[in-house]
Parts: structure tokens; C-alpha cells; sequence
């Protein structure tokens, strides 16, 4: 350590050998000794095999993330054929359904209006076989009636009055009545009445079949 004390001191004032001073030149470290000191780095030597090494590392990982690349495309697109196939399949389904349901309703008109087209032929077919039973019932206890009417259509009203006739009925008033159906009759006497009237029942299935058509 460094003697400044000087013999000219005053008490009291500070002097520049009281602080420290910096290092002069000459004790301040070699920066050529500093270098010397310091590890040297040497810059990576490669051989050819190294060099070959990591070209076929690179091209393998390269070929690694092409096959994942493959593998996540494949798996995208499959699912993309199947969502469209599933919704084609979907569609296809619906559309069946209402071809069958549209062919199913047009089948059911088609039989509908056969069924009503063919219904007045049949119930005037039905209607006189069924006449003929009612009257075998209930002609022989007309015979106690009197002052007997009978109601019909014109073409039957000489048949009915016939049959009553036969049966011993002195008394018969006949009126024509074109509004009821072929088979349909209706007998009336004071003391009550005896009718078959099936035609009005075959217009309310008539209407039935023309609602469902």
C-alpha cells in the first residue's frame, strides 16, 4: 500500500490521496495475457462418414414426416367418403320412403275408386237378392195388414205388389219412389211399417270412399 502522506497536511481538508485512485497503466493486466488465459474454441470438425450420417438422418426423418403426412391425409379423406356416403345412403332412404309412401297412396286411391266405381253395381246386384230375403220373412205376416203401402222404384213397384198379392194382402197402394236404391222398398200400415233403405247407406259409403280418395 501506497504511503501519501504529505508534511503539509491541514487538518480538516480533504486531499486527493485520501480516495482511491485508479490502477496506473503499467499495473493493469495484459490484454495479450487475458487471451492467453482463455479456453481457444475450435470450430466443429465433421468427417465425410459424420456428414453422410446426418444426410441419411435428415432424409429419414424427411421420409418419417412425408408417411405421417400420407397416413393423416388418408384418414381425412376417409372419413370424408364415408360422411358423404352416409349422408348419400340417408338421402337414398328418405327418398325411398316417400316413393313407397307415394306409390302406397296412389296404389290405395287407384283401389279406392275401383272399389267405388264397382260398389253401386254390386249393391244393385246384392239389393234385389237381398229383397227377395226380407220379403220371404216378413210378406207372410202382411197379409193381416190393411190398406197396405207400398213405396219403390218404378221398375219394382209390380213385382212387390205381386208378391203381395200372393201372400193374401187384399189392399194395396202403391207409389212410385225413384229416389230409393234398386232392392230398397218401404211398406207402411196403421199399425206400423217394415222398409229396407240399404241405398242410403251406400252413399255414406260412397262419401267415406271419396274422403279417402
Amino acid at each position: 500500500m501506497m504511503d501519501y502522506e504529505r508534511p503539509d497536511r491541514v487538518a480538516g481538508v480533504l486531499y486527493a490521496e485520501d480516495f482511491d485512485f485508479p490502477v496506473p497503466a503499467d499495473d493493469q493486466p495484459n490484454a495479450h495475457e487475458e487471451m492467453e488465459h482463455e479456453p481457444e474454441v475450435l470450430p466443429p470438425s465433421y468427417t465425410d462418414e459424420d456428414l453422410e450420417n446426418a444426410r441419411r438422418a435428415g432424409e429419414e426423418k424427411g421420409r418419417r414426416e412425408e408417411r405421417q403426412c400420407l397416413v393423416l391425409e388418408k384418414e381425412k379423406w376417409q372419413i370424408g367418403v364415408e360422411k358423404k356416403t352416409l349422408e348419400l345412403i340417408t338421402q337414398m332412404n328418405a327418398q325411398s320412403e316417400d316413393i313407397v309412401r307415394k306409390i302406397s297412396e296412389e296404389a290405395a286411391a287407384v283401389l279406392l275408386s275401383q272399389m267405388a266405381a264397382l260398389f253401386p253395381s254390386l249393391l244393385q246386384d246384392m239389393g234385389k237378392k237381398e229383397r227377395d230375403a226380407v220379403l220371404c220373412k216378413i210378406v207372410p205376416f202382411l197379409k193381416r195388414a190393411v190398406q197396405l203401402r207400398i213405396e219403390a222404384p218404378e221398375h219394382e213397384i209390380n213385382y212387390l205388389s205381386g208378391l203381395c198379392a200372393q201372400a193374401g194382402v187384399s189392399e194395396v197402394d202403391c207409389h212410385v219412389n225413384d229416389t230409393l236404391a234398386p232392392g230398397d222398398f218401404r211398406f207402411s200400415w196403421p199399425e206400423g211399417q217394415a222398409f229396407r233403405n240399404a241405398g242410403s247407406i251406400a252413399q255414406d259409403i260412397l262419401s267415406n270412399f271419396k274422403f279417402l280418395n
